[in-house]
């Protein structure tokens, strides 16, 4: 899909390319018409310019914020409240690969600014965090426009730390520790695992450069993967591997239950469409994962081996402590998260597996939604402390409850039947998904400004009444001495 923008200025509309994208989201300034040419200002010319450097702002920030993975309801916000901090009108909505942003004129339809820009971006939780930091602190006293303005264009200019190597080992450190944490591999599954996992690393590297292969990412890397593990757990029988422990890990990060669990939080904030829209995608992305993994194991038609012989390996419950790290490592790295973000970040994987671990025996969605829950609170109290936003936290929590779900329920279950299989593996991660949107959406309540407020109002209050009973025992006592001494 071409990377273009839609877009009008002042009534006129048309087809703007990718040069002029770019150099909108880098900073420049001024509204574009079809041509490439400045457009025309208003009468009062000192008034108009300032106005315009607002909107060209607020459309760059808003570029910014859905690009690094803003969800809609996130960026609408913040855009709404930036505009009001500058006295600038607008309407926005945001959508999965596109915004639309209104700015009316004074009371003339004909000079209204419409935009469409269209959106392809991906994670990036250490740009997301700066972004969403000065769109909270744009217009305040201590950040002026032109400050605001040049922190944003220094953002997006700054080449990210994370290359190529970076996705391979993303993909190859969260894949063998996968294994071990929730598909109960043991050290040969995670070393076939880590080798397959640098495999669908380098398909990802390749599909984001070819836009055929990009569509067909999933399936493509779920039939490889398949073919592969299943050769492995016929001819290496004797080391006692787990077709389906190799099988998903190596795909875990490809599992779409971040996208699924955004969607279904966006419907609930109202956001319908785009929520309908990331939900269908990762529907989408579920069965291609389903039916690749199906088709892949039955392209080995020869093997005498069932898929289902797996027997979990025993180790001591230690363990899951460096692993739910290393995997933690690997999956801030696929987010392009920066050192100084990992620690609440892995703060809130942990918190995540402790209380799946603790509540397994009510049901994987009850633990689900407990788990998901102690995320939410622990991201919210860490960027208290911290000052990072709770959402990079919540990703990262996130990337640890859907596969550890899916482990629990049984992997194996989606490999019962031919044709529905691909269709059972999509429902276990929309329980999952939706048992996590749940529980940190439970969170979201709890931790709100007002509750939290009126928490703390009554810890104080309660810590003053009995500040004030003590006082009153003690004088109490005190009279009574002062009467026995009397005496």
């Amino acid at each position: 899909m071409e990377n273009r923008l839609f877009g009008s200025g002042h009534g006129g509309s048309g087809l703007y390319d990718t040069g002029v994208y770019e150099g909108l989201l880098r900073g420049g300034s001024g509204s574009t018409t079809p041509n490439g040419v400045q457009g025309p200002h208003s009468d009062d010319v000192e008034a108009g310019e300032d106005n315009q450097r607002k909107r060209q702002f607020l459309r760059r920030l808003a570029i910014a914020l859905v690009s690094y993975g803003s969800s809609s309801s996130r960026t609408e916000y913040l855009i709404s409240q930036v505009g009001e901090r500058l006295n600038v009108k607008l309407d926005i909505g945001v959508f999965c690969t596109a915004i639309f942003l209104v700015f009316p004129g004074s009371g003339d339809p004909t000079r209204d600014e419409t935009y469409m820009d269209r959106i392809e971006g991906e994670t990036n939780v250490a740009k997301l965090q700066e972004v969403d930091e000065i769109a909270n602190s744009v217009g305040l006293p201590g950040t002026p426009l032109p400050d605001a303005s040049q922190r944003l264009a220094s953002v997006v200019k700054r080449a990210s730390p994370y290359g190529s190597w970076s996705t391979l080992f993303g993909y190859t450190i969260t894949a063998p520790t996968a294994a071990l944490l929730f598909f109960d591999g043991g050290i040969w599954d995670a070393a076939f695992a880590s080798l397959l996992g640098f495999v669908v690393g380098l398909v990802s590297l390749y599909s984001s450069a070819m836009t055929a292969l990009e569509s067909i990412e999933e399936f493509v890397s779920a039939i490889f993967v398949s073919f592969t593990a299943r050769l492995i757990s016929e001819y290496f029988q004797h080391l006692g591997v787990c077709f389906s422990s190799i099988a998903l890990s190596a795909l875990v990060w490809l599992l779409p239950g971040q996208a699924l669990t955004v969607g279904v939080s966006e419907v609930v904030d109202s956001s319908i469409i785009t929520g309908a829209s990331r939900i269908v995608r990762a529907l989408v992305a579920s069965l291609q994962l389903g039916f690749g993994l199906v088709v892949g194991e039955k392209l080995m038609f020869w093997g005498k081996t069932s898929v289902r012989d797996c027997n979990p390996v025993e180790v001591s419950g230690w363990w899951d402590i460096l692993w739910i790290l290393a995997f933690s490592v690997g999956a801030n790295v696929l987010l392009k998260a920066r050192p100084w973000q990992w620690p609440g970040m892995i703060i809130a994987a942990c918190a995540g597996l402790v209380m799946n671990n603790l509540t397994d025996g009510c049901g994987t969605e009850v633990a689900a939604v407990f788990a998901s829950f102690a995320i939410e609170l622990t991201a919210f109290f860490y960027s208290k402390v911290s000052r990072d936003i709770p959402a990079t936290m919540t990703l990262a929590g996130i990337q640890v409850l859907l596969p550890g779900g899916l482990g629990v329920q049984g992997v194996e279950a989606f490999m019962e039947h031919d044709v529905l299989s691909g269709v059972d593996f999509v429902i276990a991660m929309i329980n999952i998904s939706l048992s996590i949107t749940l529980g940190l959406l439970v969170g979201k309540v709890f931790v709100s400004d007002k509750m939290f407020n009126r928490f703390m109002q009554s810890r104080k209050k309660f810590g003053s009444t009995l500040e004030e009973e003590r006082w009153k025992q003690a004088k109490d006592s005190q009279a009574k001495e002062d009467e026995q001494i009397t005496l």
